[in-house]
Formats: C-alpha cells, sequence, structure tokens
C-alpha cells in the first residue's frame, strides 16, 4: 500500500518536473519558436505524463503548463499579465485542449495494456 502511494506521488513530481523540461527546451530554442511552437513542446510533453503518469498528474502538468506558458513567453515575461488580451484565448484553447489530449492518451495506453494483457493469457 505505501508503494503505491509512493509511486503516485512520485507521479506528481514527475508531471511537475516534465513542465520545467518542456519550459528549459522552450527557452533554449525561444530564439527559433513562436508562440505555437512552444504550446506544441507543452502538448508534446502533456501525451508524455498521460501515459507516463496517469489522470491527475497529467491534469496537473495542463495546468502548470498553461501558468508555465504564461508566464516565461508571453509578453510582458516574467510575470503573468498580458498585454494582447487576445492571449486569454490562446491559453484557454492551450488548456482545454492540452485535458483532452490527455484523456485521450491514457484510454489509449489502457487499451493497449488491455490488448498485451489478452495475448499473454
Amino acid at each position: 500500500m505505501k508503494e503505491k502511494k509512493r509511486q503516485k506521488i512520485t507521479n506528481y513530481f514527475i508531471a511537475i518536473f516534465a513542465v520545467f523540461l518542456c519550459t528549459l527546451l522552450g527557452k533554449i530554442l525561444g530564439n527559433f519558436l513562436s508562440i505555437t511552437d512552444q504550446i506544441m513542446i507543452y502538448l508534446i510533453g502533456c501525451v508524455l505524463a498521460a501515459v507516463r503518469c496517469g489522470r491527475l498528474p497529467s491534469m496537473l502538468f495542463s495546468f502548470l503548463s498553461v501558468l508555465a506558458l504564461n508566464f516565461f513567453f508571453v509578453e510582458p515575461i516574467y510575470t503573468f499579465h498580458m498585454l494582447d488580451k487576445s492571449y486569454w484565448l490562446t491559453l484557454a484553447v492551450m488548456l482545454l485542449t492540452s485535458l483532452v489530449i490527455a484523456t485521450q492518451a491514457i484510454k489509449l495506453h489502457e487499451a493497449e495494456l488491455q490488448k498485451n494483457a489478452r495475448n499473454f493469457a
């Protein structure tokens, strides 16, 4: 029982670390990427977090990635203020898309696990 709880906690830390890695990658490549490209980095991270960590950690990833995108890449950077108010829609769509992708990735992963279990039986 303790091992299962420890794994759940670990999954949340992995999801948080994945946001950090996506942000770092976006910062490193920042001179070459548009804001849309930055969003794609986070969406790829969302798929990986969903498959590796499960539903709730991937939802945490989704919310944190929207905050990170706003804080690190939307002008003025290093604030949660937005000069261009149209980014509210962009961030809302990013969050919704991230949540849908996470849900679908989890369903696909579960289906693959069931298929593999049937193949071994």
